[in-house]
């Protein structure tokens, strides 16, 4: 994975979520240990679009993240190092 695509999520998650980057490791998740509300995910994916030049649909990232696509799994999930994944898949896909 790509340093530079984690370095750069950690901080657009610590803006957002107005907490120290230290504070947003890669195994953080997103709900549970750092406290994202469902508000939090849209400016997220927003910022995610703009800095990382794509589209991302709520669905999408939904089932990017979660195996099985529900909320339950997402929110076990969703992880940064999770949405640094998927943000390079989606990446790669654009490119290609």
């Amino acid at each position: 994975m790509s340093t530079r695509i984690e370095d750069q999520l950690r901080k657009l998650i610590a803006l957002v979520l107005s907490l120290p980057v230290e504070e947003v490791g890669p195994d953080a998740r997103l709900i549970d240990d750092l406290g994202a509300e469902s508000i939090d995910f849209l400016d997220l994916r927003f910022r995610f679009e703009e800095s990382f030049g794509v589209k991302i649909s709520q669905s999408e990232f939904l089932t990017g993240i979660a195996s099985d696509g529900t909320a339950a799994d997402f929110r076990r999930r969703c992880t940064v190092s999770a949405i640094a994944r998927f943000l390079e898949s989606r990446l790669e896909a654009a490119h290609a």
